[in-house]
């Protein structure tokens, strides 16, 4: 098999590579701790799973958007599969940019008060939650390279 065949293929596949590899981070994530509180020396994690639950609470009441990097994250998955290649690109900024606004921001709503608290470490889950966006971002970069190239001309080798 030659090196052009094999680009080929790459070339072919990666798209959906990345896809299924975006997904398996996420569902990765939600098995570990999203964010966690220092108390008396030790870290309490959140786990993701829960946060992914209910988020939605402190969207609504809390004002934390954050959270709706989820239904942006699925967005982005959708207009990819659906061959809608924007407007899933567009979805999969949205959803890195809520996801890193952490970084800027690290509060989110722990009561049904509204009450922000500041949390002091980032879990695994929330690494994994960004590498997923992050790796859809990639695979929509792979997936709108011209692959003219990969045709050979008539009369070539």
């Amino acid at each position: 098999m030659s090196n052009r065949s094999l680009t080929a293929a790459w070339f072919r596949h990666a798209p959906r590579v990345g896809l299924a590899l975006s997904v398996l981070l996420f569902v990765a994530c939600l098995f570990n701790d999203a964010y966690g509180f220092k108390s008396s020396g030790t870290v309490k994690g959140t786990p993701a799973f829960f946060v992914l639950l209910v988020g939605w609470y402190g969207v609504l009441v809390g004002g934390n958007i954050g959270w709706l990097a989820n239904p942006a994250l699925l967005g982005g998955w959708l207009g990819f599969i659906r061959g809608k290649r924007m407007l899933g690109l567009i979805s999969t900024l949205l959803a890195l940019a809520l996801m890193l606004r952490y970084l800027v921001d690290p509060t989110v709503m722990l009561d049904e008060n509204a009450s922000q608290w500041q949390f002091d470490v980032y879990g695994l889950g929330y690494w994994l939650w960004l590498a997923s966006a992050g790796t859809m971002l990639l695979t929509y970069a792979v997936a709108a390279l011209p692959t003219d190239f990969l045709t050979p001309k008539e009369g070539s080798p």
